[in-house]
């Protein structure tokens, strides 16, 4: 039996606002100078009775030195205050960068457990090649059942991530500028895998330069024939005589055989009359399946058109295209 490996939880990490970082509030200057103004009509009424009595002009200093502590106390208390806030402030962004790291570590782990199963299901074309040379048990074992059958590999490029990154309310401030970032940077997986599902998508096109797309559809092809056994998926393919060589190495696939063995290639077609052929019998196994209710015991049909153009006299091509095999 297959091991099936776990799936990914498709969670969200929840990356909380950043600590709040504005100016401390300074108090109302009237605040500090009502004292200041208090002590300074004092000064003036003892300077105004020294006129009278020169022996009260010494009880002036004592007020003005109190003025001056006072204001002095004052500027000095302001200034602790700013340093404390500016302490408090660098240590709560301090707290909050060792939470967006621990948020970072959480985001990385899904990834990295994204990765490793989409790698070990649908692996890179050489380590394909290398489970049928080596004849790995992961040989051939998917079953109709299993949620990822008729899936293939298509490339690598970027995808989402199943665990995104959640943010709350951000501002422009540092804090919030690290927590937009690693929202942002964990979003998508790239490279990584790009799958296609034949179940959920009844037709595929591919497009670009020949080169590039017999390349990545010999790719499909190998991991397809690897992951599914003959008897289960089979492999049709409609092309041109003059593209005979490029093609002819499917022959060995025994996915491309009615008997299962390799070298016979009878579901591969190059000229009018084998395409004529293969695709009237593909109209009749279609025909024939809508009337199975229980249709998951028969084979999946897998159908490559190198060039439309050589079937579109034939009315089961525009079914094909349109709703699959």
């Amino acid at each position: 039996p297959r091991l099936q490996l776990p799936r990914v939880p498709e969670v969200v990490v929840d990356i909380p606002a950043p600590p709040r970082t504005g100016d401390l509030r300074e108090p109302n200057t009237l605040v500090t100078l009502i004292p200041v103004m208090g002590i300074g009509v004092m000064a003036l009424l003892y300077l105004l009775r020294a006129f009278d009595s020169p022996n009260s002009l010494f009880s002036v200093v004592p007020l003005l030195f109190l003025a001056g502590f006072t204001i002095g106390g004052t500027i000095l208390a302001q200034r602790w205050r700013r340093r404390d806030n500016t302490r408090q402030q660098q240590a709560a962004m301090l707290a909050y960068i060792r939470l967006l790291e621990q948020k970072r570590a959480q985001l990385q782990a899904g990834q990295d457990a994204q990765i490793a199963i989409l790698e070990a299901n649908f692996p890179a074309p050489d380590d394909v090649l290398n489970r049928a040379l080596v004849r790995d048990p992961a040989l051939w074992e998917r079953r109709p059942e299993d949620p990822d059958f008729a899936a293939l590999r298509l490339g690598v490029g970027r995808i989402p991530s199943t665990v995104p990154a959640k943010l709350g309310s951000v501002d422009s401030s540092e804090g919030g500028l690290r927590a937009q970032q690693l929202a942002e940077y964990y979003r998508y997986l790239d490279p990584a895998p790009i799958v296609a599902s034949l179940q959920e998508t009844s037709s595929l096109a591919i497009c670009g330069g020949r080169n590039a797309i017999l390349k990545v559809v010999r790719a499909a092809v190998c991991h397809l024939a690897t992951s599914h056994a003959p008897q289960e998926f089979h492999m049709h393919l409609i092309a041109a005589q003059s593209s005979y060589d490029e093609w002819r190495w499917m022959e060995w696939l025994p996915h491309t055989s009615q008997m299962h063995q390799g070298g016979g290639g009878d579901l591969l077609a190059f000229d009018s009359d084998n395409i004529h052929h293969l695709l009237s019998n593909l109209s009749q196994v279609i025909d024939e399946r809508k009337g199975h209710l229980n249709s998951g015991q028969l084979p999946h049909l897998f159908v490559i058109f190198d060039g439309t153009q050589l079937a579109e006299g034939e009315p089961i091509t525009r079914t094909i295209l349109r709703d699959g095999a």
